[in-house]
Parts: C-alpha cells; sequence; structure tokens
C-alpha cells in the first residue's frame, strides 16, 4: 500500500524557506540594530556616535570601499540583495536602513 506522506527532504526544505522568509522581513528597528552592530563590529564607531542622522562617510569617516563592504555584510546576515545604483544613493544612517529596508 502506497504512503500518501511528504518525504522529509521536501519538508525540511520548506521549513528552510520558511526560515529564510522569516530572516528576510525585518522591521526597521531590527536592521537599524543590525546596521550599528556591524559599524560596531567592523569599524569601531558606537551605537551612540552612529545615529540615524549621520553621514557615513562625513560624520562616521567610511569611505566608499567600507560603505560597500557594509552592504556586503547586511546582504550576507538578511538575504537582501542590494544594487550599485541603490548603494550610491546612500548618505546617512538612516539611508542605509530605509534601503536596506526597501530591498527585502
Amino acid at each position: 500500500m502506497p504512503h500518501n506522506r511528504i518525504p522529509f527532504k521536501i519538508t525540511i526544505n520548506h521549513l528552510t524557506m520558511a526560515i529564510q522568509l522569516k530572516i528576510v522581513s525585518m522591521n526597521k528597528h531590527q536592521l537599524r540594530v543590525l546596521i550599528l552592530n556591524l559599524l560596531e563590529e567592523k569599524y569601531d564607531i558606537s551605537h551612540q556616535l552612529a545615529t540615524d542622522d549621520k553621514h557615513l562617510k562625513y560624520d562616521l569617516g567610511l569611505d566608499s570601499l567600507d560603505i560597500l563592504e557594509l552592504c556586503m555584510d547586511i546582504e550576507k546576515e538578511t538575504s537582501i540583495n542590494f544594487n550599485d545604483a541603490g548603494i550610491e544613493g546612500v548618505g546617512t544612517v538612516n539611508d542605509l536602513i530605509e534601503l536596506s529596508f526597501e530591498r527585502q
């Protein structure tokens, strides 16, 4: 008599997809925390200094390569996909949060 069960492998794949979807869907507060943590870990910029209105280049001292690497780190952590045109428009911490939120 044939079984009507879904094979275990498919079930695991569906579970993995559900987990990935949950990880991708972050609210702005969660994205802010992620970005602030990355700034602190990679560039030694404290959460107190990296407020939403701070410019990544002029206030926090990041160069274009630093910002690109920061975006790549965000992609690794969230599965968000940036494109070059979007990254060029990032000026402030809040710009990066907004772009990250939009790219989900």
